[in-house]
């Protein structure tokens, strides 16, 4: 089937512009293209898997985990495939890359090394295969597949929401806004030199990577009352997680027993999660000056309300008004802290 967007290159205009944000000299965030009309900016490299994405072959126990970038995506990612593999704890021990792919890894990494990287040869090497063509890695998997990725369901395949399961993970603007600067400073392939309301200006304009958080929010919306389809506010899942466990099992047809469930809640916590090296990779040993491979951490904060920090006078009333622009009346709920 035909792509029902189409790929514009940006300009060599806003080309000299991000280049003075993005600073790296592989980073992927300079050379785009914007998937029209939906406005989702994406590196040129994505022209290469778009139909392969768009017309790949869904599977009825598929799982595809949909969220915008930093809505706690890894999170719900472990959560997901624990449950649809039994809490298989041991088997989890894999580096998540390799157990839940992400659909279009290929087109982020650019001509950077393989991200992440790892210190084992032999992961390393599976690793870069899977750069090479994230899409066939998905297609090669055995059942189930816990499927990640950020982009929203018109970009899928057109069958998916009637024939697999998938969950939509989302978070309050602030928060995501805030996590999404950290981690783009977080990657030195990319040399983000902007500072917090630089990026968060950006942000607002739907020029960072993946485009509009409103455009992305609204197509998910309206499927928000299809059966094959779960929302997981970031922040509930904070506030009651063992909640959000059974709720989402009981979406996947799963049946745990207290105790197991009891496991995947201490499994889950945020600092048992955050000393996972399954899911909270560091850049290889060498690569990096060892101060800094300690202080890199893919799982930050784990936060409600960390905005409150970053969020002041002037340029928060900026921040307020255009959320209600976007978000009339609070069409879309958010629980901001």
């Amino acid at each position: 089937m035909s792509l029902p967007y189409t790929l514009v290159p940006i300009s060599e205009e806003e080309k000299a512009f991000r280049a003075k944000i993005y600073g790296g000299p592989k980073t992927c965030m300079v050379d785009m293209v914007v998937a029209q009309p939906y406005g989702i900016y994406l590196p040129k490299k994505f022209e290469k898997i778009a139909e392969d994405i768009y017309n790949m072959k869904i599977r009825p126990d598929d799982v595809f985990m949909i969220a915008f970038p930093k809505a706690g995506g890894t999170w719900n990612q472990e959560l997901l495939w624990q449950l649809s593999n039994g809490l298989d704890f041991e088997k989890g021990k894999e580096n998540l890359f390799f157990r839940s792919p992400f659909l279009e890894l290929t087109c982020l990494c650019g001509d950077a090394p393989a991200v992440p990287a790892m210190d084992d040869n032999e992961a390393m090497d599976r690793m870069m295969k899977i750069k090479q063509n994230s899409v066939q890695s998905v297609a090669d998997m055995p059942s189930p597949r816990v499927i990640k990725t950020h982009l929203p369901l018109e970009m899928l395949p057109p069958n998916l929401l009637d024939t697999a399961k998938v969950v939509w993970v989302n978070r309050n603007v602030n928060d995501s806004v805030v996590s999404f600067y950290h981690h783009e400073k977080l990657l030195p392939v990319h040399g983000l030199t902007a500072s917090f309301e630089e990026h968060a200006k950006l942000y607002m304009e739907g020029k960072t990577l993946y485009g509009s958080y409103w455009t992305f929010m609204q197509a998910m919306w309206k499927h928000k009352d299809h059966p094959n389809l779960k929302e997981i506010k970031y922040e509930d899942m904070k506030n009651d997680l063992k909640g959000t466990i059974r709720n989402t099992a009981k979406f996947l047809g799963k049946d745990f027993p207290e105790e197991k469930v009891d496991l995947l809640v201490e499994h889950l916590s945020f600092e048992t999660f955050k000393n996972n090296p399954a899911v909270n990779m560091k850049p290889p040993k060498g690569s990096v000056p060892d101060e800094v491979r300690d202080q890199f951490n893919f799982i930050r904060k784990g936060q409600v309300g960390d905005w409150k920090n970053y969020f002041q006078g002037d340029f928060l009333e900026e921040w307020n008004k255009w959320i209600d622009n976007n978000n009339p009346d609070s069409a879309i709920p958010m629980k901001f802290e």
